[in-house]
């Protein structure tokens, strides 16, 4: 089904060279800032690879025409901040209160709230809501650290989680439950100390955040992490650039153990879970344009090279970084994916499902791991960057809730990249893409919560903040309607 809108986005990454990466490999190691106090930091042994690595299957897949839809964004009225209240927490009393500034987008006219200002080179915010359905957002922030920022009954706090530069940041709740701190984790790359996988966790009693360096298969570890949880139990993907192999981690058995899963290329890894226990990780492959699903649903982790028709990258589109962003219906199983310009489905075996836009029309397309999710009616709702042949960036939502993809505009106000090969006169958008720049979740009130980084520039450009600001902007599938 291919879905065009009247503005359509348009996403775009600069070429990574190995030698900038390897020197600045997104950090975090996380310290605790919420008690005034630096948190404390474990160290976990390496173990040995304890998963096989077995040979990748193909499926080659034959896209299907869809009936075409075509939208132009329509304004939709400022969603209220203020949900319905919650059952009084104790906050800690170090927890900053705010009240975000916003901004109008152009052309949807929606209003993006101002979360604060993030790092100049990843700063990956990221979003999920917690048992009291509050939202819990944490993103790379200027200062070189990492900020946690949430609501509680309407109103806006934050806190410092991290002292060290943080990356490639991903968060849930240990049990599956929690409110504020309290369960909630975070995942996360060491680059400037240890070039490590690190995970930060909030400790009740001692009322901080502490950080422990989780073993690794190499020399620079945990780019691209992705964690989830499962019956009390953390399990996280990553990437090893020293290895150049996707990896996962777990405290399934007790202590923590890293596994090499297989040889990949330098790209997004997402881990999903169902309900009966079944690993999935999903993740790219440079040069190859496949996706990769390696999953133990036969008792032993098999990887399945889904090759996909077209796929947008993130440099250059040549043995550059793969887009994904993917989510589960945990019931089912079944796997929605998003490459970069289409949907793939594992329902009946892995087949393309929708495009969603023609990269013919765009320069490059991003997402991230978490810009994908499934809300409870069985939709689909997405984030992307697109830029166009002009060189501006364009954010886009779509969904299918209509019973047909549509794609809206949120905001192309971003600016214009000013010769983007040429890095001595390139802006900085290309890089804030590297970082998994976006990413939704579904809110209790059935609207969709996106938190999305800006553009800054690294010559000056009036048009647009001189540092990267982390924004969110709340969407009501119901109220867009189409003229």
């Amino acid at each position: 089904m291919l879905a065009e809108t009247i503005r359509i986005p348009s996403t775009s990454r600069n070429h990574r060279r190995v030698g900038f990466v390897a020197a600045t490999t997104v950090s975090i190691a996380l310290a605790a800032v919420s008690c005034g106090e630096p948190s404390a930091t474990s160290t976990v042994s390496p173990t040995d690879t304890f998963f096989p690595t077995p040979n990748p299957t193909e499926i080659f897949i034959s896209p299907t025409p869809m009936p075409t839809e075509t939208l132009v964004p329509t304004p939709v009225p400022t969603p209220s901040e203020k949900p319905t209240p919650k059952p009084t927490e104790t906050l800690n009393p170090n927890f900053e209160a705010f009240t975000p500034k916003t901004e109008i987008l152009s052309p949807s006219g929606l209003t993006a709230y101002d979360l604060g200002k993030a790092d100049f080179l990843r700063p990956s915010p990221n979003i999920i809501f917690d048992s009291n359905g509050d939202p819990q957002i944490v993103f790379s922030d200027s200062d070189g650290g990492l900020t946690h920022v949430f609501q509680v009954n309407g109103k806006w706090y934050k806190e410092k989680i991290s002292t060290f530069t943080a990356g490639y940041n991903s968060i849930t709740y240990e049990s599956g439950k929690g409110v504020t701190d309290n369960g909630l984790v975070v995942a996360a790359n060491d680059g400037w100390a240890a070039e490590a996988l690190v995970l930060a966790k909030y400790n009740a009693t001692s009322n901080s955040w502490e950080t422990t360096i989780l073993p690794g298969i190499g020399s620079s570890d945990g780019l691209d992490s992705s964690i989830t949880s499962h019956n009390g139990k953390l399990y996280i993907s990553a990437y090893s650039w020293s290895e150049g192999k996707a990896t996962l981690s777990t405290n399934e058995s007790g202590p923590w153990k890293t596994s090499a899963l297989a040889i990949s290329g330098w790209a997004e890894t997402k881990i999903l879970i169902n309900n009966k226990g079944q690993i999935h990780v999903l993740y790219g492959s440079r040069g190859t344009g496949h996706i990769y699903d390696s999953s133990n649903t036969s008792g032993k982790f098999v990887e399945t090279a889904i090759k996909v028709t077209s796929q947008s990258y993130s440099f250059n589109g040549t043995g550059g970084e793969a887009n994904l962003a993917a989510t589960m219906d945990k019931n089912s199983g079944v796997i929605s994916l998003f490459t970069g310009d289409s949907i793939y489905s594992s329902k009946g075996g892995w087949h393309k499902e929708a495009t969603i836009i023609k990269l013919s029309k765009y320069e490059r397309t991003q997402t991230g791991p978490d810009a994908l999710v499934e809300d409870a009616n069985g939709h689909l709702h997405l984030v992307f960057y697109a830029i166009d042949k002009k060189e501006k960036t364009h954010l886009f939502y779509a969904d299918n809730v209509t019973g047909k993809w549509r794609v809206i505009d949120l905001d192309n106000k971003q600016g214009v990249q000013k010769n983007a090969e040429d890095e001595s006169n390139a802006n900085y958008w290309d890089w804030t893409l590297e970082g998994s720049p976006a990413s939704i979740a579904m809110g209790p009130d059935g609207k969709a919560y996106i938190v999305f980084a800006t553009r800054a520039p690294q010559t000056p450009d009036p048009k647009v903040p001189e540092t990267p600001e982390v924004r969110l902007v709340i969407i009501d599938p119901q109220n867009l309607g189409n003229k």
